[in-house]
């Protein structure tokens, strides 16, 4: 450690209250200020702190030459003012600097007098590494002793509510905005085809076919359907044989579920004719036609493939009347029913059918 270098700063200092201990020039006359300028305040802002203005005296002690100017010092404080000078040649107050070596790196000793030459603030930094560390910090602290940040603004006096600014009224005048009537459900048309197997229709299970049209809304459905069964035919006992066709309208309502799977469940209901034709011993009979009607329940998935169309699949178990063929005459075949029939229709008729569907 460089001890010499490190008496050398106290000595300063010393000399620098010696000289303070002369009797000071009369203060300049008052301005109304304790010292530095004060700017007026703007209308409805706090008045401006005082500022000091203060005179620099800076010495680099042996051993400090490495360290900045006196100049880096300004630039330093000058830096973290807001719009004013704090130094000038001639400034009321003064600041007394000393920047030297000390164990560890660098320290600083700082004392400002007022216009009476009085000490209003001294700081000495612990040493740092660096000589442009210990006068940065040195510039931190002086500038918050010469221009602190302003007080928070005073309370109003108790139970004063401060004034709200009025809200200005809107440059038009808009039309109040009826609100939104509830959201409907899209009506979607329904087309769609299928092929069945039937049961109880004819002598043997049946093939047949279905075009529906109809709407949705909703879980609600409506469609109508066409039916038409190609003739079916088989023979029944020994020198007899049957054969059936159907051509019928279906109303179809229906509830189904949303999903890219659905539950659907309907009520059908059928009206058509069925024809039916008789062949005994070879010798074919002529073909009758009569009145179909059937009532009853139907269940099945649909499988969304596309946004718009779907596979269908469906079971159905309808009430009919039956529908009996006889055959007349003094010889009836063996086997034929009491009343000379050979062959009915069920009452309870149905099928299983699958096919596409189409919603738009």
């Amino acid at each position: 450690m460089n001890r010499a270098a490190w008496l050398v700063l106290p000595c300063v200092l010393f000399a620098a209250r010696a000289t303070a201990q002369t009797p000071p020039p009369t203060p300049p006359g008052s301005t109304g200020r304790l010292f530095g300028v004060d700017d007026e305040p703007a209308p409805g802002m706090p008045a401006s702190r005082p500022r000091v203005i203060m005179r620099l005296e800076y010495t680099r002690a042996p051993g400090a030459e490495a360290c900045p100017d006196e100049q880096a010092l300004r630039d330093l404080v000058g830096a973290r003012v807001r719009g004013w000078a704090p130094f000038a040649p001639n400034g009321p107050w003064r600041l007394t600097v000393v920047v030297g070596p000390r164990a560890g790196g660098y320290s600083a000793a700082a004392e400002l007098r007022d216009v009476t030459g009085a000490v209003q603030w001294t700081r000495v930094l612990d040493p740092r590494q660096s000589c442009v560390r210990v006068l940065t910090d040195l510039a931190v602290v002086l500038t918050l002793h010469v221009e602190p940040p302003s007080p928070p603004p005073r309370p109003g006096p108790p139970g004063e509510v401060p004034a709200v600014p009025p809200v200005p009224a809107p440059l038009s005048k808009e039309e109040p905005v009826a609100p939104a009537a509830p959201a409907r459900s899209p009506v979607a048309l329904l087309f769609g085809a299928r092929g069945w197997m039937d049961l109880s229709t004819a002598p043997r299970p049946a093939f047949g076919v279905t075009a529906d049209v109809g709407f949705r809304v909703g879980w609600f459905s409506l469609r109508g359907e066409v039916r038409w069964d190609p003739p079916a035919g088989a023979t029944v006992m020994p020198g007899v044989e049957v054969s059936t066709a159907r051509l019928l309208g279906a109303l179809v309502p229906c509830g189904q579920t949303s999903g890219d799977v659905s539950f659907v469940g309907c009520l059908v209901g059928e009206l058509g004719q069925i024809q039916g034709s008789l062949t005994t011993m070879g010798t074919p009979r002529p073909t009758e036609s009569r009145r179909f009607a059937a009532l009853g329940p139907r269940v099945g998935l649909d499988f969304l493939v596309t946004r718009h169309l779907f596979v269908q699949v469906a079971a159905e178990v309808l009430g009919a009347d039956p529908l009996r063929f006889l055959v007349t005459g003094t010889k009836l075949p063996a086997g034929t029913l009491p009343g000379g029939a050979v062959w009915e229709t069920g009452s309870i008729v149905g099928g299983i059918g699958v096919g596409l569907g189409a919603s738009f």
